[in-house]
């Protein structure tokens, strides 16, 4: 969360999700792929580890895909999102990416659900982490260190 001095205008804002939407997207993992859309300014290749040149990032916003894994792990414990990319190019976080926006579905959803935190492969493939904002001890947290003003005015 990041609380600026003075208001800024966006052409477009993401919406916070409200409380336990994630719940309701659980029952249909296996089912059906629900999809989610990251993003980030981190890693942006990596041509291979033994190179002397091993990672680049260019700056620039990158986007992609990736798909539920879980919400209920020992690694999740119903605080974190659990999803696969599959890297290069083809989905996922990178390096650096951490502190991104989670989307639920594409971009244009403007709906974010959580906010990537950690990965368990390298080179921005595997499985990705991301602590979610659609439980009500974070939006407690976020009422609380914004105070009532500021909060009613991004509140779900």
């Amino acid at each position: 969360m990041l609380i600026l001095d003075q208001p800024i205008s966006l052409s477009e804002y993401g919406q916070l999700a409200p409380v336990g939407t994630l719940d309701t997207v659980a029952p249909s993992r296996g089912k059906t792929a629900t999809v989610f859309t990251v993003s980030g300014y981190g890693l942006t290749y990596n041509p291979n580890a033994n190179a002397p040149l091993t990672t680049i990032s260019f700056r620039e916003r990158l986007m992609a895909q990736s798909t539920l894994v879980n919400l209920n792990s020992a690694l999740n414990d119903g605080f974190n999102l659990q999803t696969q990319g599959n890297g290069q190019g083809r989905g996922g976080t990178c390096n650096g990416d951490s502190g991104g926006p989670v989307f639920l579905g594409t971009y244009s959803s403007n709906v974010v659900v959580a906010v990537t935190s950690f990965g368990l492969n390298t080179l921005c493939r595997g499985t990705d982490f991301a602590y979610r904002v659609d439980t009500a001890a974070v939006q407690a947290w976020m009422e609380d260190t914004l105070g009532p003003e500021l909060w009613a005015q991004i509140a779900p």
